[in-house]
């Protein structure tokens, strides 16, 4: 077995493989990160404004495997409860009614969380996409704890 061949099978056997392509995914998606005020509902203003959020962006990663979920904080006080990890969130596809989760890997759930939330700064969720159910023009809610953003235009 050569060198090169050897390394390989050392990163393919690692947990932290996982890891690291998950934030290879974050990364890329976080610079190709547009908002798009078409995508975004009234539904989904109101309950931002309530939560001290915007919604920034609902899109398809990962060649559709992941729903990327982002909001930027206005309000950091009223933002907490959603950035708490204790909080469930799940993505609902308002065609099928499906409940898509936030993936959970040995790494824990693929959802930023923190105690103290700053201001202007964009965090994200990842739900799973189980057999590319949503697409790109897809109408889903998001629901995290209390919060629900309705009709979503997925980008």
């Amino acid at each position: 077995m050569s060198q090169h061949q050897h390394i390989i099978r050392i990163v393919r056997t690692t947990p932290f493989c996982l890891g690291l392509t998950i934030l290879f995914i974050v990364l890329f998606t976080q610079l190709s990160c547009t908002s798009d005020s078409g995508s975004k509902s009234e539904s989904a203003r109101a309950a931002a404004q309530q939560y001290g959020i915007r919604v920034e962006s609902v899109s398809l990663t990962a060649a559709g495997h992941f729903i990327d979920f982002r909001y930027r904080v206005l309000d950091p006080e009223k933002a907490a409860a959603l950035l708490d990890r204790n909080k469930s969130a799940v993505l609902i596809d308002q065609a099928s009614k499906a409940e898509l989760p936030v993936p959970i890997t040995k790494l824990g759930p693929i959802r930023q969380t923190t105690r103290k939330p700053e201001k202007d700064r964009v965090y994200f969720l990842l739900f799973t996409n189980a057999g590319n159910l949503v697409k790109s023009g897809s109408r889903v809610n998001v629901r995290i704890g209390e919060f629900q953003a309705e009709n979503i235009v997925v980008q």
